[in-house]
């Protein structure tokens, strides 16, 4: 399924823009999109929470790549949380498209989910934003999102 949809300025119609969106349609209905193959840095939730390194800065680059501009999502299901799961494209003045979550990859601020996702596009900007160490890639040690998110949930745990 496809639709197509306008990214409001400023981030007027977005909740977290790291990797989930939400993203008013042609009848100006909001959907929450979560980036398929993908999963970003985590952003700090005040002085207790931190985050994790690159958070803001993987959020303030998606929000760079959509801010404005119409996009494109083409989807198949919605996860658990019933946000939509897609992959977006977005097309600058000349109608050329980027696929935003393998741009993510690309910029080494977003993990790709090889758990859920085995698209070889995906695989390969991974290993070359590695390569290059690029983004998180800098870090000799970087954390995945989802290793990070078990390690908080432990540490509330122990509270």
């Amino acid at each position: 399924m496809t639709w197509w949809g306008h990214v409001a300025r400023n981030g007027a119609h977005t909740s977290r823009l790291d990797r989930r969106q939400e993203r008013p349609d042609a009848d100006n209905v909001q959907h929450k999109v979560r980036l398929s193959g993908i999963d970003a840095p985590e952003i700090g939730k005040g002085k207790k929470d931190p985050g994790q390194p690159l958070g803001t800065r993987s959020r303030e680059y998606i929000q760079k790549l959509v801010d404005g501009k119409p996009v494109r999502v083409e989807w198949r299901e919605r996860d658990r949380y019933k946000r939509i799961l897609g992959d977006v494209f977005v097309a600058d003045e000349g109608g050329n498209e980027t696929w935003v979550n393998l741009a993510m990859i690309q910029a080494g601020l977003a993990w790709h989910y090889v758990h859920y996702d085995k698209r070889k596009p995906l695989v390969d900007a991974e290993v070359e934003a590695r390569k290059a160490k690029r983004g998180l890639w800098a870090d000799k040690n970087p954390r995945a999102p989802w290793d990070w998110r078990e390690l908080q949930r432990e540490r509330q745990g122990e509270s």
